[in-house]
């Protein structure tokens, strides 16, 4: 979910995308879903299933859920490696639930675009029409907060924040405590001149959303998307614990914890609408398309989502109004203490990657699942923007780590 405060940035930095080799097999779960049409997939999904294995090896992750449909290319791979609880030894099946982290803002914004298409707001309003004690909020608007051009401080990069996880992981924040810790420091730069990730953004857009709508976030999530697309396997927890069959993830914010079991262990009120969220790959299949596709949006508000600030032009990697596109492929990745994870549609390709990994940063682990996407799409395209470029070299860019994992 998160970009961290300087204190603890560092030791994640060294090791989001470092990329290495070795085979190793892995318990696959009995659910795996593989379509061999040709000869030509049959080695596509064996070249797959030997990236992932040697991924999990090479970066210890107890377990990853990979799901990739291409409806022209006849590709149906959506199968489960490792472990759900590598204590225990419990396979992972491709049903179990993951926290999705940013994957969450999706969510957040698609909702706050519906408003826009039913009058009740405008991407125009400046943000003092909601928060007028927010520092210099008049010259902020909505569409702003929505692609991270606003210049507001991130509150998970403040000491403060850091300081209250630390000292009392259960306890619960607010929102109103977050927005208020980005408060206490300057702008990064002159609203609408750059990009900055922050999740401030989308905490200030939840509030925004209840505030005109009288209900709680959860609640619209839920009748909006949730009830409506049948998405049954995805909650927005007001809770610590996880429900149903879960992946356990391992790793805190602290390197050295890549063992430490911490599905339990944060109140991820301080998430929010930036990144509480718990799905699978099955839901995200079906609300990624819906995000690329904009089922959900008028046509002229699905088109102003489509406005995006660039990122990384080797990657072809955009920022658009709570969603990204990586050469085509539109949606958004995320990481939370224990969990990592990235979902995203092609509309010109008909084509769909879902990744998730119960494991997060640390100086145990040095891989990611935009790295892998990266990866595992070469193996079916020969077109994409990153082809022919050296992975380990532009994922330490500084463009690309301004986008949050």
């Amino acid at each position: 979910m998160m970009r961290l405060c300087k204190k603890f940035k560092l030791y994640i930095m060294l090791y989001r995308f470092l990329l290495f080799f070795i085979l190793i097999s892995y318990g696959c779960s009995d659910e795996d879903i593989v379509t061999d049409n040709s000869n030509n997939n049959k080695e596509i999904y064996s070249n797959m299933d030997k990236t992932i294995q040697q991924r999990m090896e090479q970066f210890h992750i107890p377990g990853i859920v990979v799901g990739i449909i291409d409806g022209n290319k006849e590709i149906n791979y959506i199968k489960a490696f490792g472990y759900a609880d590598k204590f225990t030894k419990r396979l992972l099946k491709t049903s179990d639930i993951f926290r999705i982290g940013s994957n969450t803002k999706t969510f957040t914004v698609t909702a706050l675009l519906q408003l826009v298409d039913e009058g009740k707001l405008s991407l125009d309003d400046k943000l003092n029409k909601f928060l007028p004690d927010f520092p210099n909020a008049d010259k902020v608007t909505i569409k702003q907060l929505c692609n991270m051009t606003s210049g507001i401080f991130n509150y998970s990069e403040t000491e403060e924040f850091a300081n209250a996880i630390i000292s009392n992981p259960t306890g619960y924040l607010s929102p109103d405590v977050l927005i208020n810790f980005a408060k206490q420091h300057p702008y990064y730069f002159e609203p609408g001149t750059q990009y900055y990730y922050s999740n401030t953004n989308t905490i200030i857009i939840g509030k925004i959303i209840e505030m005109v709508t009288g209900d709680k976030l959860e609640g619209q999530i839920k009748k909006r998307f949730i009830d409506k697309l049948g998405l049954y396997n995805t909650t927005f927890p007001t809770s610590k614990y996880l429900w149903g069959d879960h992946a356990r993830g391992y790793g805190s914010f602290v390197p050295g914890t890549s063992d430490m079991d911490v599905t339990d262990l944060y109140d991820v009120s301080w998430a929010w609408s930036a990144g509480a969220m718990t799905s699978n790959v099955y839901d995200l299949t079906s609300w990624v398309k819906h995000l690329a596709t904009g089922t959900l949006l008028s046509a002229e508000t699905h088109q102003k989502r489509f406005e995006f600030v660039t990122v990384s032009q080797e990657l072809d990697f955009k920022y658009g109004l709570g969603l990204v596109s990586l050469g085509g492929f539109i949606g958004h990745n995320g990481a939370l203490p224990g969990y990592l994870s990235i979902m995203v549609y092609s509309p010109e390709r008909n084509a769909t990657f879902v990744i998730l990994m119960n494991i997060f940063y640390s100086d145990e682990s040095g891989t990611s699942p935009l790295n892998l996407f990266l990866e595992l799409s070469k193996m079916i395209y020969n077109d994409l923007p990153w082809q022919n470029v050296e992975l380990n070299k532009i994922n330490k860019t500084t463009a690309v780590k301004k986008y949050l994992e």
